[in-house]
């Protein structure tokens, strides 16, 4: 009688830390050559956000929290650039992302067959709200795609 509780235990355990496994993700894209290599890699994932601003400029540190129907938190993260790739479960998620005083919530589906793409356009208009917590500019994308240091603004 023991062993078999024991067992039950043992598998109660088990399922806990599966349903509290992290969700795989990878956030970068600054930069033409680091966004090549976030996107060879986007094929290993389901979902893509991509965060801008209003003119165009690619956004980065935004903090983005993925919850499932129930609420239940799935993925938090202050993104290193303006591609995060998720690796979610099918089913539908709510995303909420916020940056600079800004704040964008939409859900997002996945149907687990290819790759979801969504951008993100926060309504920031003008190099003052594209620095980071230090006062310095983040970087700004060229037409070529290529970035235009921060000291060139």
């Amino acid at each position: 009688m023991r062993s078999f509780t024991y067992f039950c235990l043992a598998a109660t355990a088990l399922i806990s830390t599966a349903a509290l496994a992290e969700v795989p993700m990878l956030s970068g894209g600054v930069g033409k050559v680091e966004r090549a290599q976030i996107e060879a890699q986007q094929g290993d994932y389901d979902t893509k956000l991509v965060f801008s601003g209003q003119g165009g400029a690619f956004v980065a540190n935004v903090q983005v929290d993925v919850t499932d129907k129930s609420g239940a938190s799935v993925a938090s993260i202050l993104t290193d650039g303006p591609i995060l790739l998720l690796q979610l479960p099918a089913g539908t998620y709510h995303v909420h992302a916020a940056t600079r005083n800004h704040e964008k919530s939409f859900n997002v589906t996945v149907s687990g067959k290819g790759l979801k793409t969504v951008n993100t356009v926060f309504p920031i208009k003008d190099n003052a709200e594209l620095t980071d917590s230090n006062g310095a500019y983040l970087p700004k994308e060229a037409p070529d795609g290529s970035y235009v240091p921060s000291d060139s603004y």
